[in-house]
């Protein structure tokens, strides 16, 4: 502080002094205030500091994971129907016993992209329950669309009577399954196309089921082998053991690695 800027403050608090010659308290108190405003504080130079932007990044929203089924689901039940419409249309065995290789190609195409297509794999529920499937997510009757069997393409069938029976022909397949507390049973069911029609008849395959955890080869992912026990074959008055017929083997492992609401 200069000596000048002292005077002046002294001055200016001597004006307020009852006495002309001196300061009195108050002339005292207005020249120690003067006096301060002359320096900052350090306090309030901190006060006044512009506080440090602080940007924090926060992570991206989860996408909700899609509805309804998946792009692959749809495109695979329009392929099997124009492999089973190409069939009705060339006189070629249903289910694809007698597939084109470009139909072959499509459907294994198609099935490996739903299996693969992880944006929906809560839609299968081997994926959403970790494998814990329950005979009850299973029981009820299943239609065969399509099969990619070497053996039943063998056979002509599941029995084999198709292909050996005069004016014969597979014509169909479905599998009942039935779980209650006591028992667990399976029927197969199929049929035999035979000109005339009115010759037609069924196969009936029964037995016993179970379902077993295991590990897909073809996802590596948890799934459910569904093991099926053949005890007899019937067709008309014939009733036989099962263990005669070789060609039932198809049925008796299935690995069971995609499954849904629908």
């Amino acid at each position: 502080i200069l000596m000048e800027e002292v005077e002046q403050i002294y001055a200016s608090s001597l004006e307020l002094s009852s006495d002309d010659d001196a300061l009195d308290a108050d002339g005292f108190k207005a020249m120690q205030a003067a006096i301060d405003d002359l320096f900052e504080d350090e306090d309030d130079v901190e006060e006044e500091e512009e506080p440090v932007a602080q940007v924090q990044s926060t992570p991206p929203e989860k996408a909700p994971a899609p509805t309804g089924p998946s792009p692959y689901k749809t495109d695979l039940l329009r392929a099997l129907d124009l492999v089973r419409e190409n069939a009705i249309d060339e006189e070629r065995l249903p289910c694809g016993l007698e597939s084109t290789e470009r139909e072959i190609g499509l459907v294994l195409d198609l099935v490996n992209e739903l299996l693969a297509d992880e944006p929906y794999f809560n839609n299968n529920l081997l994926f959403k329950k970790q494998g814990d499937i329950q005979p009850s997510d299973v029981t009820g009757a299943w239609e065969l669309l399509y099969t990619s069997s070497s053996a039943m393409k063998f056979n002509q069938g599941l029995s084999g009577l198709g292909g050996s029976f005069p004016n014969g022909k597979f014509g169909g397949l479905t599998q009942n399954l039935i779980s209650n507390k006591l028992f667990s049973d399976v029927e197969y069911k199929e049929h035999i196309d035979v000109t005339p029609s009115s010759a037609s008849f069924d196969v009936t395959v029964n037995g016993s089921w179970e379902l077993r955890r295991s590990v897909s080869l073809f996802t590596g992912r948890p799934s459910i082998v569904l093991a099926v026990e053949p005890e007899r074959v019937m067709y008309g008055p014939t009733s036989t053991k099962a263990d005669h017929w070789k060609s039932l083997g198809p049925t008796n492992i299935l690995d069971l690695v995609y499954l849904d609401d629908d």
